[in-house]
Parts: structure tokens; sequence; C-alpha cells
């Protein structure tokens, strides 16, 4: 039987998801931040050292990021080459705004029917 952790998957998150990303990135998941080019609020919120907010430096620890305007064909063009290579997708919209984009579900089920 094969054992697997959370080291052997890649997750893909958007913001809105940070608690099970973060989890998962303390468990050693590799687990990539994709944030649209004007940043994450929580960028500018509470105290800050050196520029950078506490909360920010909690809730997104462990993760690597990348700046993807989701909303441009450019920028979803680029979530579903890196959904290719992911084990699963965290994100946290209004219904139906990533099938406005392109990348809703069915889409994403496409790219990689093992995607999670």
């Amino acid at each position: 039987m094969t054992t697997w952790g959370p080291d052997d998957y890649r997750h893909l998150h958007r913001p809105g998801g940070p608690f099970a990303a973060q989890l998962l990135a303390d468990f050693g998941a590799r687990v990539m931040k994709v944030e649209h080019p004007s940043g994450d609020p929580m960028r500018r919120f509470g105290f800050a050292t050196n520029g950078v907010p506490l909360w920010w430096k909690v809730l997104h620890r462990n993760q690597q990021g990348m700046v993807l305007n989701l909303s441009t064909p450019e920028g979803a063009a680029e979530f579903l080459r890196l959904a290719a290579n992911a084990d699963a997708v965290i994100e946290k919209f209004w219904l139906e705004t990533l099938e406005r984009w392109g990348i809703g579900p069915e889409k994403l089920k496409e790219v990689d029917p093992d995607l999670f």
C-alpha cells in the first residue's frame, strides 16, 4: 500500500481559501498562491514589520506566490497551464465567476480529469 502525504501533492491556491492552503503548506505541500495584480487585501491589513503585515506572514507562510489577472485571456490561460500540473485548486469566488473567465470546474476537469 502506498502512503500519500501532503508533500506528494501540488496545490494551486486562489485567495479565499487561505486557511486550507496554510494548513497544507504547513504540512509540506507545495502551495502556489495566485494574486490579482492589485494584491491581496491582507497585504494592507494591520501592523507591519519591514513593510510586510503580520497577518500576511501568518496566513501565507510556506507558500510560493505569483501574480495573474484571471479575468484576462492571458491570465486564464496561464492558470489553466498551472492547473494541468496541480493536484488541487482551492478557490472561493462568487458562483459562476470562474465560468465567466473560462476557468470553471468543467474547464479545469478538461485540462486535468484528476484535479481535485
